[in-house]
């Protein structure tokens, strides 16, 4: 299978998000269907991660996110 993969790591929460997604074209949306594990990716890969001790089986909800909260932050930062 051809596909692009990456791993999204919070070492504050020691959790990581996985995702590999086909190399074909797919509809935008929800994520979920590309979820995976790092052991999945490492596999399919053939690599090996440097994500420390973090379970490679784990699949943790995924993070919720403030938009409204990314803006003001990013025209604070702009504004400086």
């Amino acid at each position: 299978m051809s596909a692009f993969w990456k791993v999204v790591v919070d070492p504050a929460q020691h959790e990581a998000l996985a995702f590999m997604v086909p190399q074909n074209a797919i509809t935008k949306g929800d994520l979920k269907p590309w979820e995976t594990t790092i052991a999945d990716i490492e596999k399919t890969a053939g690599v090996e991660l440097p994500v420390g001790d973090l379970d490679l089986a784990a699949k943790p909800a995924l993070w919720l996110a403030s938009i409204a909260g990314y803006r003001k932050e990013h025209k604070a930062a702009c504004n400086s």
